[in-house]
Parts: structure tokens; C-alpha cells; sequence
């Protein structure tokens, strides 16, 4: 099996896959808007979202807040992504399940998400912790109608899996970036090649035009074979660059064992652009 072949296999979804690693283009500012209540709050919500978020595994203890954010417009310009977005107030940290009620204008918010901020630490890229989806754990968002200024959408329930390790290395580009690319990421798989490129278990994405980059993935504890790099020029023009080679056999993909709250670190990628040509 090849990157060529991989390349073959999946490159028809990886505009779905860039979609949602635009998610992870968080720096270290937000706008914070003071709409999460908890549901026997005395300020009653008018509009908006109501749920639970329910946390599976042990909270980390380096985890200083967690918070929702909300985006109308999905996937946001990558220039200017903390415009698109709405933070709310801060999670209980701790806490097995949080009923909420979210204040939203009306309008159709194409992201619901969780994202974590450890402690001393800004908002990180890598600790987007989980989306609203129509299917729990599944990391592509479901949208949701705030049609008017008194609908309140209940059910909005988020699926938070805190034992969650992290994958982390380097990626090495090879080549020439092409002139017009304007994305660059990763996507980590269970199997190679994936049965369905769409269940991916993390994603990161990474900086363009660079001659390497640091990445870090967070996915849940287990085993996986399948760590691909992807660049494209649009969400329909998006190819397969480099895939994590067993050590000294490159017709192999690696094997990475991730435990519950570890960091697997060194798992470095070698990119080649010149498959673009």
C-alpha cells in the first residue's frame, strides 16, 4: 500500500475532513459572549440552544476551563476564523454532566462545539474536546435552526470523551508548495486504508508554505495505522501528501498505540508535495 494509493482512495471526502479541521483554527483570543446558564438559572434564555453535555472519563488536572462555541457560518475564513465565532461562559470543570441553556440569536449555527484551555496556557489547537453531531463522537457538526427570537432548540447534547490521548510530531515538507495552496492537515485513522474516510478518530490542521510543522492530535485511547497529511488549494481540490511509514519500510503504515491521557510524541511525517504536480 502507498501514499499514491491512499491518495486514490479518499481524496473525494477530504473536503469534508478540511471542513471540519477549520474548527481547530482557534488562536489565543476569543470573543466571549455571556449566554451559557445553567438550566435552574433565574435569567431565563429566550432564544437559543438548551442540553447536556456529558463527559466520559477522568477530568485531567490540567484542564483550567471548558466552554461552547457557536458559529453561523462553517467553515470559517481561515484569515480571520475568531470573527465567525461566539464563546460562551466558562463549564464547571469537573463535572460528570451539565445541563445548559446557550443564549443565541436567531439564525442557523452550522457549529456547535466544546473546547478546553489548560492551565497557564492560552487556547490551544488541540484541545477542540468534541462537536455536536448526529452522531455522538463523530468530529463533522450537525447544524441547528435558531429560527426565531423565542425558539429555544432543546437536545443540543454534546458527547465529551475526556480520556483522550494525543499524537504528536513533526511533518516535513518535500517540493514546492503550489502558489494557490490554502490548506494543509491531518487526519488520524484506526485502519489502513479506512473503511470510510469520514470516521476519522482526530484531526489538526497545519500552517502552509512552511518547510515543516509540529502537530498535535488528540483521539481516543487505542490503536491506529492509518496518520495521513493532506494540502489542497480548495474544499474540492484537497490531496494526499504523506502518510506515518512503519520505522524503515515505507511500504507499511505505522502503528501508534495511544493510552488514556498520554502523549505519543515522535511520530514525525515526511510530506511530499511534488504528488500535486
Amino acid at each position: 500500500m502507498t501514499v499514491r494509493y491512499l491518495k486514490q482512495s479518499i481524496q473525494s471526502t477530504w473536503h469534508t475532513i478540511l471542513s471540519t479541521l477549520t474548527i481547530l483554527l482557534l488562536t489565543n483570543s476569543c470573543n466571549i459572549d455571556h449566554g451559557l446558564e445553567p438550566v435552574d438559572s433565574t435569567e431565563v434564555v429566550r432564544h437559543g440552544i438548551k442540553g447536556k453535555i456529558i463527559f466520559s472519563g477522568t477530568w485531567p488536572n490540567n484542564i483550567a476551563e471548558t466552554r461552547l462555541v457557536a458559529s453561523v457560518n462553517f467553515p470559517p475564513d481561515p484569515a480571520n476564523p475568531l470573527a465567525e465565532f461566539i464563546f460562551s461562559d466558562p463549564i464547571p470543570v469537573g463535572v460528570d454532566t451539565f445541563e445548559y441553556a446557550f443564549s443565541l440569536e436567531p439564525n442557523t449555527y452550522r457549529l456547535i462545539a466544546v473546547i478546553a484551555r489548560e492551565r497557564a496556557k492560552p487556547w490551544d489547537v488541540s484541545n477542540i474536546l468534541a462537536v455536536y453531531s448526529p452522531i455522538p463522537g463523530l468530529l463533522i457538526p450537525d447544524s441547528v435552526v435558531v429560527a426565531t427570537d423565542t425558539t429555544v432548540v432543546e437536545g443540543v447534547d454534546i458527547f465529551v470523551d475526556l480520556s483522550k490521548g494525543t499524537i504528536s510530531g513533526t511533518v516535513t515538507f518535500v517540493g514546492e508548495w503550489p502558489e494557490d495552496a490554502a490548506f494543509a492537515g491531518i487526519a488520524v485513522y484506526q485502519q489502513y486504508p479506512p473503511p470510510n474516510p469520514l470516521l476519522f478518530s482526530g484531526i489538526a490542521v497545519l500552517p502552509v508554505k512552511v518547510q515543516s510543522a509540529p502537530y498535535s492530535v488528540r483521539v481516543p485511547p487505542g490503536r491506529y495505522e492509518g496518520i495521513i497529511v493532506a494540502v489542497g488549494s480548495s474544499l474540492i481540490d484537497i490531496r494526499t501528501v504523506g502518510l506515518y511509514y512503519a520505522s524503515g519500510d515505507t511500504t507499511k503504515p505505522g502503528v501508534v498505540e495511544v493510552q488514556e491521557g498520554s502523549v505519543t510524541s515522535g511520530i514525525d511525517i515526511i510530506a511530499n508535495l511534488n504528488l500535486l504536480k
